[in-house]
């Protein structure tokens, strides 16, 4: 600690202004603990002494400067048992959103005061501008649902890890379903007309039955595709075990209706570029149809499996 911040802690003006007449430039000097005079002067509470530094033109490169631990000297007035001090709060070049190395603003710092004194610099900060830290507001949020899930996880544990795998499984089935049935909306059966003239761009086998339903049931899987990827991304956010179960379960429901209106619109799809061979696309649809008893049956024997 310099002989400049021993008179700025005792509030000796008259003092400190004999110490910079003799050495212009020890403003600047600060102690074991990176403290300006400016800080010094605002922690021993010397109000004489901080009109003093704030009166001179090098104090713009105090007002804001951190000590090691990247408390500004508005950071030690909120520590203060300053009642008021307006002239630093409300100087146009104090920082009064500045963090120190706790992610505390100035306005942070108050909230273990006594209320009388809190509510007074309270609003003393706020008229002038300070406001509470965002980063400290996420760390606080982010803290508390860390400790709700622990304490959770103690009691009934959160998200049972083949929970996470069933619905990372179904998330991968969804988007996969999703991709596909976006591409066949694009490249579709029997492909585009090319000659001019105002059918140009349009789908060949737009008149025909068949490929109306191959493009409604397409439709279908996709937007219930989508909605399963959906409703997945929203559960990511959810940490009740149960909310999370039935939403899984709901989606897994989406998922098989996707998977049914894709074989259908494969079925109606195929059948429209068929047509002119009706052995080989009556055999097409046969086939893609014997898939629905296999689902039934297999959807089935899981339900048996749960009751027993």
């Amino acid at each position: 600690m310099t002989a400049l911040h021993i008179a700025a802690s005792e509030g000796h003006v008259d003092v400190m202004k004999e110490l910079l007449l003799r050495c212009p430039d020890c403003w600047e000097m600060t102690n074991s603990t990176g403290k300006n005079i400016l800080h010094t002067a605002v922690q021993s509470e010397k109000k004489e002494a901080i009109e003093f530094i704030l009166e001179n033109y090098w104090h713009k490169s105090l007002i804001n400067q951190k000590d090691v631990d990247g408390n500004t000297p508005l950071h030690l007035f909120a520590m203060s048992k300053n009642k008021s001090l307006s002239n630093l709060v409300k100087h146009p070049k104090v920082d009064k959103k500045a963090f120190n190395r706790k992610n505390l603003t100035p306005l942070d710092i108050l909230e273990p005061l006594d209320i009388v004194r809190k509510r007074n610099i309270e609003k003393e900060l706020r008229s002038a501008g300070a406001v509470l830290g965002l980063r400290n507001v996420f760390k606080a949020y982010n803290d508390a649902i860390t400790a709700r899930n622990k304490a959770r996880e103690d009691e009934e544990g959160v998200i049972p890890r083949n929970t996470r795998e069933v619905a990372n499984t179904h998330l991968i089935v969804a988007a996969l379903i999703a991709t596909v049935t976006f591409t066949a909306g694009f490249t579709v059966p029997g492909g585009y007309e090319d000659n001019e003239g105002p059918n140009q761009g349009m789908a060949i086998l737009t008149r025909k039955a068949a490929f109306q339903a191959f493009v409604i049931w397409n439709t279908i899987a996709m937007i219930f595709s989508t909605c399963a990827v959906y409703l997945h991304f929203i559960t990511s956010t959810y940490v009740d075990e149960d909310k999370i179960s039935n939403r899984l379960a709901s989606a897994m429901i989406l998922v098989i209706l996707a998977m049914v209106a894709m074989v259908i619109a494969f079925v109606t799809g195929s059948y429209a570029v068929l047509a002119n061979s009706s052995g080989l696309a009556i055999a097409v649809c046969v086939i893609g149809c014997f898939s629905f008893p296999v689902y039934y049956l297999l959807i089935k024997s899981r339900c048996n499996d749960d009751d027993l």
